[in-house]
């Protein structure tokens, strides 16, 4: 991940981060609108990114690093979704 450096890569790890944290102040609070809120939060973040970076033409340890990072954002959102009660969709 070292090779992740642009503020929009960097914005998303840290908001990653914060995933457990909106989970459990959602759970003490209990406000499933915060995880909502976080979702969407999320997939803006990563429409900036997914538009500004290149993936499959980047170079190699970039473009491997990308698409770790995608598929962590993959992971939250599906876990957040089911948190929700829906049902991630696997392709549109």
């Amino acid at each position: 991940y070292a090779v992740l450096n642009a503020a929009n890569e960097l914005a998303i790890i840290k908001l990653l981060d914060t995933y457990p944290a909106t989970i459990d102040a959602a759970a003490k609070e209990f406000k499933p609108s915060l995880i909502a809120h976080y979702l969407l939060e999320l997939t803006q973040k990563f429409n900036e990114f997914y538009h500004a970076n290149p993936i499959l033409i980047a170079e190699e340890k970039v473009m491997k690093a990308r698409l770790s990072l995608i598929y962590c954002i993959r992971e939250v959102l599906s876990s957040g979704m089911k948190l929700l009660g829906i049902e991630p969709i696997e392709e549109m």
